[in-house]
């Protein structure tokens, strides 16, 4: 197939932090024709993220290749650091579990 037909040929499905697309592959008939571009969100975040998730990030697919090494950090608010008096991650794990529930996460696995 040249380039033109498989991009004709594609369709995305996008939502629920990659869950929609993943969810479609892992469902679909198991005939070559459906991969994913599985990312930390739809295969380590989300599995964590959601109670309930529409498939097994760990049995429903097969690696084909790895394409990419992206490094991952942790960050925050610069003011909000400052003002809790955090500067290392221990500092931020010590204060997440001497006051549960008053920090909150955002990732690119929870749209």
């Amino acid at each position: 197939m040249r380039r033109r037909e498989l991009l004709a040929a594609a369709a995305a499905l996008t939502g629920a932090g990659g869950n929609l697309g993943a969810d479609a592959v892992a469902k679909a008939a198991p005939d070559g024709t459906a991969i994913v571009m599985g990312a930390v969100a739809t295969h380590a975040i989300n599995p964590w993220l959601y109670s309930k998730m529409p498939y097994n990030a760990l049995t429903d697919f097969t690696p084909i290749t790895l394409v990419a090494q992206v490094p991952n950090v942790l960050v925050m608010n610069a003011d909000a650091a400052q003002r809790l008096g955090l500067a290392s991650l221990r500092e931020l794990v010590a204060y997440a579990r001497q006051n549960p529930g008053k920090l909150n996460y955002g990732s690119g696995g929870n749209d």
